[in-house]
């Protein structure tokens, strides 16, 4: 790195980088497998208290969505007394069997979602790796007003991952398993199908919830102005939706409003903190402006 960036430190070479970048691999890789150790050795209670857990009826969520479609019955009918109100968020029991079709795949499965909750348990260490050494090479300002930003990324991932268990997943799994062609048909799920549809929702979620994150570097690097944010806000709102179509298949309207707010508040969130930064940036170059032309004069 160069002087100015590092502080006074030796200039690196690329062979440094190298092995500097490989350190910090290999510690983000130990917290994974530590991580991921912990959870193999807890597996069982993992499957049974949290993986498979939105698949039974007796999940917070569905007793949620219930007794707020119960509240919104009870109000229907009190204001229309000649209607009947659908009751559509009452999920009463999930047609579908778990199996497992390979003689190793209960085991192996247990041992890829071992690895998925360490690197997921572990993502804050991980980031902090990465976020070490791409920070020498910031200026000193650049760096004070990243200062927060393991923090914002992780606090972030974890209200996506949290978001993405408790309201999508269950969504999804309350929709599909009780969704049939045909009633000679019956939904068998295998185990690994489960895991993996929790996983890219939970994941997908997390990583979605960085839009904030992601708004504030692009405009940092004049990639993205609130200006444009604004105009083309109609079109993110479609694709908000669209995307909340895909995390949660059911078709009723209020499971993709569920899911579609609070992506549309990340994205007002982000047109607020782009507005901020490119402000700071205007500040930033009239005093600099200033200066030069002090400079000038002097």
């Amino acid at each position: 790195m160069a002087e100015d960036n590092n502080e006074g430190k030796k200039e690196m070479t690329v062979i440094d980088h190298l092995e500097e970048l490989r350190s910090r691999l290999v510690r983000g890789s130990i917290a994974v497998l530590v991580v991921a150790a912990v959870a193999l050795y807890f597996v069982k209670d993992i499957f049974h208290y949290i993986i498979l857990a939105p698949t039974r009826v007796d999940f917070i969520t569905y007793k949620v969505f219930c007794e707020f479609s119960i509240y919104y019955a009870e109000l229907w009918a009190k204001w229309f007394p000649d209607s009947d109100p659908v009751n559509v968020l009452c999920v009463e029991k999930l047609e579908f069997r778990m199996i497992a079709t390979e003689p190793t795949e209960q085991f192996t499965k247990a041992i890829s979602t071992a690895i998925a909750v360490g690197i997921i348990g572990a993502f804050p260490y991980v980031f902090w790796q990465l976020w070490k050494f791409i920070a020498p090479g910031l200026h000193i300002k650049e760096r004070r007003t990243t200062r927060f930003i393991v923090l914002a990324v992780s606090v972030l991932f974890f209200v996506g991952c949290t978001f993405g268990y408790y309201v999508a997943t269950p969504m999804a799994i309350g929709f599909l398993a009780n969704y049939q062609l045909a009633v000679y048909v019956e939904n068998m799920f295998t185990i690994g199908s489960i895991i993996s549809l929790l996983l890219m929702t939970v994941v997908g979620c997390g990583i979605m919830f960085q839009l904030p994150v992601v708004v504030y570097f692009l405009t940092k690097i004049v990639l993205l102005t609130p200006v444009f944010m604004r105009k083309y806000r109609r079109h993110a709102i479609v694709v908000i939706f669209i995307i909340s179509a895909l995390l949660t298949p059911s078709p009723d309207v209020f499971s993709q409003v569920v899911v579609g707010v609070p992506i549309l508040f990340l994205y007002e969130l982000s047109i607020f903190i782009s507005s901020a930064v490119n402000k700071a940036q205007i500040k930033q170059a009239a005093k600099d402006e200033a200066e030069y032309q002090a400079s000038r004069r002097r």
